[in-house]
Parts: C-alpha cells; sequence; structure tokens
C-alpha cells in the first residue's frame, strides 16, 4: 500500500481524551494519509489502526461503504445520532474509527474492492499460487466482519478451486506438476491450503492438500527452497498441532490401507503349482517380484499411492511378464485401490462437514 506520511498531525478519540495518560498525551499519534485511497471531494474519513502508534486516514465516499456493506451503513448512521457529543472530524468531514482489528491493510483492500470491483480477481490472477491462502487472509477478515459477502465467496471458491476434489481433477493436477519446471512458488503449497481450510471451515480442500502433504519430504521445507526450485517443499513449521496429529494418522492410516489391499492379489497355488485367483487354467505367472515391489514400495514414508499404482499397472505386461488374464486382473485391482484410496482420504485424514464425513466424488 502507499501511504503519504503527515508527521504534523495529531488525532485522539473522544475515548482517548478521556482516559489518555499525560504521557500519553505527550506522544501524538502518528498520522499517514494513503496516497490513492484519500479523494480530495470524499466525505467521510476512516481511521485504521496499524500499531499502538500508528494509524492511517482513508478519505473516501459513504456511498461506496453503504452500497456494499451494511454494517459500515450501520457504523455511519451511528455517527449521526444525536448523542449530545460532537462528530469527530478529520479534514473537514466526518471521521469513522474503526475497530482495532481492522487493519489498515485489510481497510485498504477492501476500499480498493469497492472502487473497483475487477481489482479481486486481478489480484487473484496475479499472486503466486502458492501464497494465495496467505496473502488474502486479511481481506477475507474484513469482508467477513462487515458482511461483504461477494468478496468472501469469490475468495473461499477461487481457492477452493484449486484443490481437486475427484480422481481425475487430481490426476490432471499430478500432470500440471510434471510439466512444470519451478514448482516453488508456483502451484499451491499444502500446508498454506490446510490452514486456511481449517480456519475459514472450507473442508473439501483438505483431502487432496493432506495427500499432497503426505508425499512431500519433510525434510524439504519452504524455507530452505530457492524462488526457482523445482522441488516439491512445504511450509512445515506452519503446521499447527492438531492439523500434525492428523497429518500423522492419516499418512499411517493410508499406507497401511494400500499394504492391506496389496496383501489381496497374492493369488496362492494349488498343489500342481497353478494360480489358484487366474481365470487361465495353467497360469503359472509368477507375481512374487511384484507383490514384493509393492510392498517395498511402502518403506518410503512419502510414497504416491496413486503415482505408484498408476505405474506398476503400466508395467505389468512388461517387466512382470504376466499372462493376460492375470494383467488384466492386475490393472483392475490397481484400479480399484486407486479409487479406494481417493475415496477414503477424508477418512484417513479425518476430515468432516458439520459432524458428517463430507461427500467425496472418485
Amino acid at each position: 500500500m502507499d501511504y503519504e506520511q503527515l508527521p504534523s498531525l495529531s488525532i485522539i478519540t473522544h475515548e482517548q481524551r478521556t482516559t489518555s495518560s499525560p504521557d500519553s498525551d505527550r506522544d501524538a499519534m502518528q498520522i499517514l494519509r494513503h496516497t490513492s485511497l484519500y479523494y480530495a471531494h470524499g466525505d467521510i474519513a476512516l481511521s485504521a489502526q496499524y500499531s499502538d502508534t500508528v494509524k492511517y486516514i482513508f478519505r473516501v465516499h459513504r456511498l461506496f461503504l453503504t452500497h456494499h456493506s451494511e454494517v459500515f451503513q450501520d457504523k455511519i448512521e451511528a455517527l449521526a445520532r444525536d448523542d449530545g457529543l460532537p462528530v469527530e472530524e478529520y479534514d473537514g468531514v466526518p471521521l469513522l474509527v474503526l475497530d482495532n482489528e481492522d487493519s489498515s491493510d485489510g481497510v485498504a483492500s477492501l476500499l480498493e474492492v469497492f472502487y473497483d470491483v475487477s481489482s479481486l480477481p486481478r489480484r487473484l490472477a496475479a499472486e503466486q499460487r502458492a501464497d494465495l491462502p496467505l496473502q488474502l487472509c486479511g481481506l477475507l477478515d474484513i469482508s467477513t466482519r462487515y458482511h461483504v459477502q461477494g468478496v468472501v465467496s469469490t475468495i473461499k471458491d477461487h481457492i477452493r478451486k484449486e484443490w481437486p476434489v475427484t480422481l481425475r481433477g487430481w490426476e490432471v493436477r499430478q500432470l500440471e506438476f510434471d510439466s512444470t519446471p519451478i514448482l516453488h512458488d508456483v502451484l499451491p503449497e499444502a500446508v498454506s491450503a490446510i490452514q486456511f481450510a481449517t480456519e475459514y471451515n472450507i473442508p473439501s480442500i483438505l483431502p487432496a492438500a493432506f495427500y499432497l502433504l503426505s508425499i512431500t519430504p519433510t525434510n524439504s521445507d519452504w524455507r530452505d527452497q530457492i524462488p526457482k526450485s523445482n522441488v516439491s517443499s512445504a511450509r512445515w513449521f506452519s503446521l499447527d498441532d492438531s492439523n500434525a496429529v492428523r497429518f500423522a494418522k492419516g499418512r499411517d492410516a493410508m499406507i497401511a490401507f494400500y499394504l492391506d489391499e496389496a496383501a489381496k492379489l497374492d493369488p496362492g497355488q494349488d498343489q500342481y503349482g497353478f494360480n489358484m485367483l487366474s481365470t487361465h487354467p495353467r497360469c503359472k505367472c509368477d507375481y512374487s517380484p511384484l507383490l514384493l515391489e509393492l510392498r517395498l514400495l511402502a518403506v518410503n514414508r512419502h510414497l504416491d499411492c496413486l503415482r505408484a499404482l498408476s505405474i506398476l499397472s503400466d508395467r505389468c505386461k512388461h517387466d512382470h511378464k504376466l499372462c493376460t488374464s492375470c494383467m488384466t486382473r492386475m490393472r483392475t485391482h490397481f484400479q480399484h485401490m486407486r479409487t479406494e484410496i481417493w475415496k477414503k482420504l477424508p477418512d484417513f485424514f479425518i476430515v468432516r462437514e458439520d459432524g458428517n464425513r463430507i461427500t467425496w466424488n472418485a
């Protein structure tokens, strides 16, 4: 944000006059005037706090405030009530002192949207996708407090669409990962998305975000990656305790399910050495190398189950020399495993919505 410093000005509200100490009176509040959101013909001024000693002033038009927000309308109407106290003014117009929780940056972001509704879509397109959940928190918080539902919905929908809810959608996202030479800062980042979804109750984000986190090495921290790195990383130290437990339990449950399903592939043999589950009457395909590979893959705590099963499905014929019947059976089971893993992500990572498990599509 751009601000013009006015060191010679000071402002003290009615409440501050009645409660301030001599020491605080001597320390004049520093005032910063916003250069692009201070209109000479504006008919109301807003004061938003930056710190204990710094406030920012916006001079705007009350029509824009009341048009977009009923909360602003109520606050402005309250200024005009005859309660026996003079109306605070700044630069010849009424002054509305906003609550301390309304940060100056948040107020500026909201006012920019009020004056130019297209600024929000442009901002969503311009920001680095990995940083969006972090950059939009201030605007989302103040939009929620001032009941600006259009902004709230736009932000939540945009972040929600970054995270697929179908297996096919995840496969498309995987192709995006594979085709992007620079991952850092460019593609969505899991921890910031998880924290955002938890804070603002968007549970549909969580399963895919937790899955991405589960396949990210824990020693690949966001702070250690260079801006143009092609290594997947996460803001591990930003993950709160509750989500850290959810992540650890979910990853263990997913690997356990993977191993249980892999064990079902062992067909066993009859007394003549033929595979008991093969539809071919004289099949002697050796499943042991494939089963061993499946189990060894699970040693990797960051196993990408969905990708591994897809690769193994393609390799059944050439690398493991399976007959047509066994190859078909293996591929069918691998696809079943992939579908079930995706469906069960909300169960693995304990994701619920309104007390119930969320609807999840394969």
